[in-house]
């Protein structure tokens, strides 16, 4: 049993809690919500980790070509994910989050676009990538130049996650290369 499940079970007790998560309403106990709350701490939302990492989020093909811009003749990687996509997950913590592709990406812009639950605009987005999961465009001021002229995105390196292996981390690498 962990450290903290330990002290909620004994801070349960102290406090005359019950172990319930919820209640028979299905409102949550006390306790509920405090496993709640040391959850959502332990593991933040995957664009706050990404964020910190230097991926900036796009919600929009406006703000994804000025994104492509901003990154000028630089390569740019840009990532679609949503929460309930494993092997999305199994990609971040296998090669984005590795700290041997976060230096090969250092040369890079990082653009990230969460299609979980996506508004219109982050629907148009999706379609400009369709099935790419992940798309390395080698310079981003011309793929902005060519969405703006063409409202579509060039031709560019893309990984579709098909299945989830452990050559995720190597295919991401690949597509860097």
């Amino acid at each position: 049993m962990s450290r903290t499940a330990l002290f909620l079970a004994s801070l349960a007790m102290v406090s005359g809690c019950d172990l319930e998560l919820v209640t028979e309403t299905g409102r949550p106990t006390l306790y509920g919500e405090v496993v709640s709350a040391l959850s959502d701490a332990a593991n933040p939302p995957r664009d706050v980790v990404l964020a910190k990492r230097g991926w900036a989020r796009v919600r929009s093909p406006g703000e994804l070509a000025s994104a492509l811009a901003d990154g000028g003749e630089r390569p740019v990687v840009v990532y679609a994910y949503a929460k309930w996509f494993l092997c999305g997950q199994q990609l971040e913590t296998d090669a984005l989050l590795d700290a041997e592709v976060q230096s090969k990406l250092e040369g890079y812009s990082l653009v990230m676009v969460d299609v979980t639950d996506p508004s219109a605009d982050e629907r148009a987005v999706q379609e400009l990538l369709g099935r790419r999961c992940i798309t390395v465009f080698a310079d981003g001021s011309a793929a902005a130049d060519a969405m703006r002229r063409d409202g579509a995105l060039p031709e560019a390196a893309s990984m579709t996650l098909d299945a989830c292996d452990a050559t995720l981390r190597a295919k991401f690498l690949a597509l860097l290369e």
